[in-house]
């Protein structure tokens, strides 16, 4: 997949911190291939991805606009929550997360080359999706809507980065192009999904 799935995670919050409905796999896969090629014809001007993290601490979200550029490049504008460090040492806090704002701007290779100003925990990753029904767990694709689930040693090949725990997508497509995928995955101490919406 070209460059559409630029997702953003915020590492160090998310990741680091860091629902299942199961479908025959079915032996027929049309239904993967046309949205296979839906993917790798999608071209997105723009996107919006939410980020959300529920924990037993509560909820971190995050929100992020990207401007695809011709030569590869994407700035993206975000925003997002953080827990707040707390020890024995540390006097008492009203707030138990911060809000973080600021702009990136996101190399070719999903490098970010400026506009960091030192938020060391702002990671583009470029998610390359790639729909070998043999590295499903299981699917259903019908007309417009691809739901899959993808098992924690397939996420790297199917996905594009590694993720140690299983993960359910969702893939809706519109005119031969993707719109929208929703990524889901529970970890030891909490559920995140990843939304993302595509605007031509």
């Amino acid at each position: 997949m070209k460059k559409i799935i630029a997702l953003i995670l915020v590492v160090g919050c998310l990741l680091a911190m860091s629902s299942c409905s199961l479908f025959p796999k079915k032996q027929d896969h049309t239904g993967i291939s046309a949205v296979q090629s839906a993917i790798d014809s999608s071209a997105p001007k723009s996107a919006d991805i939410n980020v959300e993290f529920d924990s037993s601490l509560g909820k971190l979200e995050g929100e992020y606009d990207v401007a695809y550029n011709e030569d590869g490049t994407a700035v993206v504008e975000y925003t997002y929550e953080k827990f707040n460090n707390f020890s024995a040492d540390t006097a008492v806090r009203d707030e138990i997360k911060s809000s973080y704002t600021g702009t990136v701007v996101v190399a070719a290779d999903g490098s970010i080359s400026s506009g960091l100003d030192g938020v060391a925990s702002v990671e583009a990753v470029t998610f390359e999706l790639n729909l070998n029904p043999d590295k499903l767990v299981s699917y259903e694709a019908g007309a417009s809507v691809l739901n899959a689930k993808v098992a924690a040693a397939n996420t790297a090949s199917v996905i594009g980065v590694a993720i140690n725990t299983d993960v359910d997508l969702v893939i809706t497509v519109g005119a031969n192009r993707v719109t929208s995928v929703v990524m889901t995955y529970t970890l030891n101490n909490g559920t995140v999904t990843i939304t993302a919406v595509y605007h031509y």
